[in-house]
């Protein structure tokens, strides 16, 4: 299993399924199966990542992605943010990890974070429905 950790396109898959189960749990509480393996293949996902040396690059543009969505969450931008924010997630999952990340799958990771940017969009709004 430790010598499939070492292949990039394994960490990084295990990582996106993990934070997709973990998104499932959260539109449907009470599932306990995909909250239980998300957190599973997460945890797998950054056991991985310690093996590896990490471009600070990638690390940066990651960071800036997940404050873009944040801003696009508290000032309600509509998913203006949301749309280049996948865009730098994809580039940082492609550079992330020295021998470099399949495009397909960092494509697949900006797809799952527009995915998750709606599922926290909806929290966000049900939030402000329910303070009113």
């Amino acid at each position: 299993m430790m010598h499939s950790l070492r292949d990039p396109n394994v960490v990084i898959g295990a990582l996106l399924a993990g934070i997709t189960l973990g998104s499932l749990e959260f539109v449907r509480p009470g599932w306990v199966i995909p909250g239980v393996a998300g957190a599973a293949l997460f945890m797998i996902g950054l056991a991985g990542l310690s093996q590896h040396s990490l471009s600070p690059a990638a690390l940066g543009i990651l960071v800036l992605s997940v404050a873009l969505v944040t801003l696009d969450l508290w000032l309600r931008w509509g998913g203006f943010g949301a749309i280049p924010a996948a865009v730098l997630l994809v580039l940082s999952l492609r550079f992330l990890i020295a021998p470099p990340v399949h495009w397909g799958l960092a494509g697949l990771g900006g797809i799952l974070a527009l995915g998750l940017w709606r599922v926290l969009a909806f929290a966000v709004q049900a939030r402000a429905n329910k303070m009113r």
